[in-house]
């Protein structure tokens, strides 16, 4: 059978209407399913990989993104690429939880198992810090967004009052926690 040979200048021009057909960069996938277009094989076999076609034939205007986080202007490798780096992906995780709010307090309060230390009681209870300073929900948040809660215990309003009023005093012993009256 005869093997039909393309220049590179049809390579390029059906390489770029099928780009700006999609309006973006094909993807081998892309090539293969398009009819009347050379396969992906032909692009191999000339450039040595699909990718060293796409450096050579594509707008990359057309797969440029702004970062969901900083707003700079990014070239998209994937599909799904939402971000410039892995850095302002994670600065925008951070982000989303960077106010307390009830849902936030209410994760806090089931991984402290949201029941009064003292007493057991479920229907009301408060996040207490046992480092004896100040209560702040900024304070709590960084805590929560560092997994690390070992200060802080869930009481009930009550025996939260106690403590606060030096009737009751929790402390650590050989790593166990206690209550005190």
């Amino acid at each position: 059978m005869h093997k039909r040979k393309y220049t590179r200048e049809q390579l390029e021009f059906y390489f770029k209407k099928l780009m700006e057909k999609l309006r973006r960069i094909p993807r081998e996938e892309d090539m293969e399913k398009a009819k009347g277009y050379p396969s992906v094989t032909v692009y191999v076999e000339r450039f040595g990989s699909w990718q060293q076609a796409v450096e050579l034939f594509a707008n990359f205007e057309l797969a440029k993104a702004k970062c969901r986080n900083c707003g700079k202007s990014f070239i998209k490798t994937m599909k799904t690429q939402k971000f410039c780096s892995e850095k302002c992906a994670q600065k925008k995780h951070l982000k989303k939880y960077s106010t307390y709010t009830k849902a936030t307090e209410r994760k806090i309060k089931e991984i402290l198992h949201d029941k009064c230390f003292v007493c057991n009681f479920k229907n009301i209870t408060e996040i207490h810090c046992l480092d004896n300073k100040s209560e702040s929900k900024t304070k709590l948040l960084k805590a929560f967004l560092k997994k690390d809660l070992r200060t802080y215990v869930v009481l009930c309003p009550n025996h939260h009052q106690m403590v606060h009023q030096k009737l009751g005093k929790l402390y650590y012993a050989d790593n166990e926690l206690i209550w005190e009256e």
